[in-house]
């Protein structure tokens, strides 16, 4: 017995569907706190809150100020308000273009430090030593221990020792081994 009958087109039409669907939930996420990515990418972009200590209309208000322009965010408290700053200002960041063109000066300066190391190893031992490749659209990690992961893919990781999770009475403390 057939999973589906009828007519094929209609098929055909709820297949791609479907299909767009699933790239679109596996497209990567961006899990970068925008207040991060604003300080790693725009360290010339400038913060403040420009009504200081006082709440406007109930809430706080956060201005990041990048190559002129001003974006701004709200939030009931300050932390939201940086936050949301940080999110549309990457946002708009993104509309006009400034952020794409950040990361590919990023990546180019990247690649000219790779080239350097490259020669610089290679005068040192005679021979290039070998790399691991990463591709062009690869973003790397602001995870140290990812970072480490990436750039010492064969290392290999030892506990040193372990904190005691115990809870001693007040005044009580553990005696030295």
């Amino acid at each position: 017995m057939p999973v589906y009958e009828g007519s094929t087109k209609v098929w055909e039409n709820y297949k791609a569907q479907l299909e767009q669907e699933a790239e679109m939930q596996a497209a990567p996420i961006s899990v970068v706190n925008p207040v991060e990515q604003l300080n790693e990418m725009f360290p010339e972009a400038e913060f403040e809150f420009p009504d200081g200590d006082e709440k406007f209309g109930g809430f706080f208000r956060a201005q990041f100020t990048v190559g002129g322009t001003t974006y701004e965010g709200v939030g009931l408290n300050k932390r939201d308000a940086k936050a949301n700053a940080a999110a549309n200002t990457v946002e708009g960041l993104e509309k006009n273009g400034q952020l794409q063109q950040r990361q590919d000066e990023l990546e180019a300066k990247r690649k000219e430090r790779g080239e350097k190391q490259k020669q610089t190893e290679k005068s040192d031992t005679g021979n290039e030593k070998p790399t691991r490749e990463k591709s062009n659209n690869a973003v790397t990690s602001h995870n140290p221990n990812v970072k480490l992961q990436e750039f010492c893919p064969h290392a290999v990781f030892h506990i040193l020792g372990e904190t005691h999770s115990e809870t001693l009475p007040f005044g009580h403390s553990l005696a030295p081994l």
